[in-house]
């Protein structure tokens, strides 16, 4: 698994140029593979239990999906933790913000990073 620190900096990098993103998702229950999406956030987020993981809210727009059939764009949050091979599309252009979020929204009351 890569380091998570990297797949971070790259993803908020990401967010802060408005970059679409190729990554890898490789989580227990999840279909594992390529995805293809517009990060949006970067946060940390409290579990009840009172442990924390880091969360990613990304629309997704093509690659793998666990929905039959696939719903592109579709709002995704993905842990960090399960996140590799991350590549920043700089070539593409960069994305437009999606009506559907909600820079307010509790969750980012943690935000590492939003668009």
């Amino acid at each position: 698994m890569a380091d998570p620190s990297t797949s971070l900096k790259l993803l908020v990098a990401a967010i802060k140029s408005r970059s679409p993103v190729s990554f890898h998702y490789d989580k227990a229950g999840k279909i594992p593979g390529l995805r293809i999406g517009n990060p949006h956030a970067a946060f940390i987020l409290q579990r009840k239990d009172g442990t924390e993981s880091t969360k990613i809210d990304i629309v997704q727009t093509a690659g793998v999906s666990d929905t039959e059939p696939p719903a592109f764009p579709e709002w995704r949050r993905f842990d960090l933790a399960d996140i590799s091979k991350v590549v920043v599309r700089e070539e593409e252009s960069p994305f437009r913000i999606d009506p559907h979020y909600k820079p307010y929204a509790e969750p980012y009351a943690s935000a590492i990073a939003q668009v």
